[in-house]
């Protein structure tokens, strides 16, 4: 009967030592997101910025913010979004996808080419407010690349700024997030994204410029205002 009860007492212990460990394990392997790797696409140093449900990858430039110069008020002509929910992994991934106004009015110009860099950013030309389709098919994947756009039609110019935020249970299989969490990701996106914007003239020359935006208000998009810069 001792033998048993010792027996019966190192096997508590031994699950309770297991727990324990377990638990560490998960608490200091648990990975903070975003994941942060550098990659190439087709030649050029990019970023990838990886998220168990997207990944976003595009290129890393160093302005000089002191060089900025308003550019434009009132940019976006209008804005919408489309999420999706990861129950599984308690995440909400989404897309705000903003249509530039008219802003781009370079005289002789025969090419105009956009792209997004230093953030999860992507520009399309498209009509539609809903997610883009993805590159891979078990997992969202977006790369940013230059976009050629037509300039008697810059309405159809969206740019997609993509969110990921931790989701919460409410009453059951509703799901909610922190109070502007999704609100205070949008704007980190929005002010850190660069917009190189690259024309080619009739005569063949060309240029390139660098854009950024910033919010009056760090709660909800009002005042927004782009400014040109200047590369480091």
């Amino acid at each position: 009967m001792k033998k048993k009860k010792i027996f019966i007492l190192a096997v508590a212990i031994f699950i309770c030592i297991a727990t324990a460990i377990i638990t560490l394990i998960c608490v200091f392997s648990k990975k903070e997101y975003p994941v942060i790797k550098k990659t190439k696409v087709d030649g050029e140093n990019y970023i990838r910025e990886i998220y168990p449900e997207i990944e976003v990858r595009y290129p890393k430039v160093e302005i000089d913010e002191e060089s900025k110069e308003v550019y434009m008020t009132d940019v976006f002509s209008h804005w919408s979004y489309d999420k999706e929910n990861d129950a599984d992994r308690m995440r909400r991934t989404i897309a705000y996808i903003f249509s530039l106004t008219d802003i781009y009015n370079e005289e002789n110009a025969e090419k105009i080419y956009l792209r997004a860099a230093n953030a999860a950013v992507t520009i399309a030309d498209t009509r539609s407010y809903t997610f883009l389709e993805s590159e891979k098919r078990n997992k969202l994947r977006y790369t940013s690349r230059w976009v050629e756009i037509n300039p008697e039609k810059q309405r159809n110019v969206k740019m997609y700024i993509y969110c990921n935020v931790p989701l919460k249970f409410k009453f059951g299989s509703e799901y909610y997030t922190e109070p502007n969490a999704q609100i205070t990701a949008l704007l980190e996106e929005l002010e850190s994204v660069v917009i190189e914007e690259k024309v080619i003239y009739k005569d063949g020359s060309e240029k390139t410029d660098y854009f950024i935006f910033k919010s009056g208000s760090s709660t909800c998009l009002n005042d927004e205002t782009m400014f040109r810069v200047k590369l480091k």
